[in-house]
């Protein structure tokens, strides 16, 4: 599905929340009658509680909901230009005594019989109006190795196995579209990629706060999955590339919890600013990702909902703003958006130039690095245009570097080679077109913009003495968010310039987690260590495969100098 699905609106409707007090009263069903039956309890009790799903009242609720239900409230949304997703009530187990979710447990049953439910009503099943959001978060179960999570390989193994006895359950009644929950608070999804859930018409439900992926948020967030940034548009995109990308490369993503608005209206989850695209703030960022990624659809989701009542298309005013009218909160930005997707852009005049934001002509990049083109057209009216997606983007030299979608360049080997950028107008068919030299450098650079001294707790790099000081139990190297391919390489050597006081250890990540494990290269009592990259094994004996690595650094016990000497791959 694509960016088109962004021209309807979307509307939730959370089946606990089915009770008279939530339907129009012209639209409530009759009571129920007295032989509707009541769902007989489980013998086990887990998920009992407002916040970790009583199963017996929210299956009652359910089935007295869709008894009574004749279709008058989807047809009602559905005339007025929405789809509805539809999500079962509460969150995934997750407070004490529990630990998450597992295979089999009783809150996998509920969930197998709410959708046996639902999918077989007449009005509900194969409705194209309709879709099926599987749970919400937060999503954290027990992997193949016993332990609860949702970050290693074993987590997403038994999550794919977990809803994909769902996804089965829905398909034997209907065709509806299904959107998968990931891992944490619906964040952490690329190990879909390789535990894929099989059937049609299915994608992943995707929430998005401030913080969370790199963006900018004013505050901490207090799921503790983010935090309060200032990295503007790349880091959002890096994290996003991270943790949703690699199920975007296969299939539609539908955002379905996103909102933000300054912390003084105190009316959103999300705290921070609309902002610009390709520049700071959260909003005008997350917008522009999700154009250009093409099939990422979202919804308008907002603490104060109650209040979008009362909106109206009239601007503010500076110092008089509200939380409806002002241009950094969500609401004003998202109905304005919403109809430009239903009404489209309106440019007078052609385009005079194109500018490459925040980037000069020519472009340093260390092989495996990433950087992201943001490409803006300026019209002879004046106005702007971010234009990237629109843009035809080209390498001179692909096995140097590679040109991925949407301004996305990837250094692949040391070399040189120029991107061509060129737009077209869409009404006038006028051209305008830049260019930008790019060289890849080795991957192993020691300098300020491609050393992270602070990949784990806050560390320092000077340039100049190549010398690195982690903070405690800290790690600093290299980071590679597209995976940096080392298959045609023999051994990397690293040497020190200086005695090891603090129990530095050279890591090799294959996996995009600092909390994975690594292969680990200690020091010991020399200022050598040679890696043969075609053998590499972590602490239990696991293959780290050098065609994708992400981290690759120096750990220490920290607050001391690391000086690094040279680091040589051959």
């Amino acid at each position: 599905m694509k960016n088109i699905v962004n021209l309807l609106l979307f509307l939730f409707v959370f089946l606990s929340a089915c009770s008279d007090d939530s339907i129009l009263e012209e639209l409530k069903p009759e009571p129920p009658k007295s032989d509707v039956e009541e769902p007989k309890p489980d013998d086990d009790s887990e998920n009992s509680g407002d916040n970790q799903n009583s199963v017996l009242p929210i299956l009652n609720v359910v089935g007295r909901y869709l008894k009574n239900e004749k279709g008058e409230i989807i047809n009602l949304l559905m005339s007025k230009g929405m789809y509805v997703v539809m999500r079962p009530p509460g969150v995934c187990p997750n407070e004490a005594p529990y630990q998450g979710i597992e295979l089999g447990d009783s809150y996998q049953q509920f969930l197998l019989k709410v959708w046996d439910i639902v999918s077989q009503h007449p009005k509900l099943k194969n409705n194209t109006g309709v879709m099926f959001e599987l749970a919400n978060e937060p999503v954290k179960i027990k992997g193949t190795d016993g332990t609860y999570g949702s970050t290693d390989d074993g987590h997403f193994q038994n999550l794919q196995l977990y809803f994909q006895a769902i996804v089965d359950k829905i398909r034997a009644n209907c065709r509806n579209i299904i959107w998968v929950p990931g891992l944490s608070y619906q964040s952490s999804y690329a190990g879909y990629a390789k535990h894929r859930i099989q059937g049609e018409n299915i994608g992943f439900a995707v929430h998005c706060y401030p913080g969370w992926y790199g963006s900018d948020a004013e505050e901490d967030s207090s799921e503790g999955i983010g935090s309060s940034t200032g990295g503007g548009y790349e880091s959002f995109q890096r994290g996003w590339d991270a943790q949703v990308g690699p199920v975007a490369a296969f299939a539609p993503i539908m955002v379905t919890e996103i909102d933000w608005a300054p912390k003084k209206y105190n009316a959103t989850w999300g705290k921070s600013i609309t902002g610009v695209a390709g520049g700071e703030g959260f909003g005008a960022n997350f917008k522009y990702i999700a154009d250009n990624s093409g099939n990422v659809s979202w919804l308008f989701f907002t603490t104060r909902s109650h209040e979008l009542a009362a909106f109206k298309d009239i601007p503010g005013t500076s110092g008089n703003y509200t939380f409806l009218n002002d241009p950094e909160a969500c609401p004003w930005a998202m109905y304005h958006w919403f109809k430009e997707y239903a009404d489209g852009v309106v440019v007078n005049g052609a385009p005079v130039r194109l500018e490459l934001m925040g980037q000069e002509d020519t472009l340093n990049l260390p092989m495996g690095g990433v950087n992201y083109l943001k490409v803006r057209a300026v019209y002879s009216d004046g106005s702007t245009r971010m234009v990237t997606a629109d843009a035809e983007i080209s390498s001179s030299n692909p096995s140097v570097l590679a040109v991925e979608r949407a301004g996305k360049l990837v250094g692949v080997t040391p070399g040189n080679a120029t991107v061509t950028i060129n737009y077209q107008h869409p009404v006038t068919r006028v051209s305008s077109t830049l260019a930008l030299v790019v060289t890849v450098l080795h991957p192993f650079s020691l300098t300020k913009e491609a050393f992270n001294p602070s990949i784990w707790e806050k560390g320092s790099f000077d340039e100049n003495t190549r010398t690195l000081i982690t903070g405690r139990y800290g790690f600093g190297g290299w980071q590679f968010s597209s995976g940096l391919n080392l298959s045609a390489y023999r051994t990397i050597t690293v040497e020190l310039g200086n005695d090891n006081t603090s129990s530095v250890s050279f890591r090799i990540f294959d996996k995009n987690n600092y909390w994975t494990e690594p292969a680990a290269y200690d020091f010991g009592s020399s200022r050598k260590v040679i890696v043969d990259l075609q053998n590499m094994k972590d602490k239990n004996g696991t293959r780290i495969d050098p065609s994708h690595l992400y981290i690759v650094g120096f750990w220490s016990t920290g607050n001391k100098p690391i000086i690094i000497n040279r680091i040589n791959l051959e």
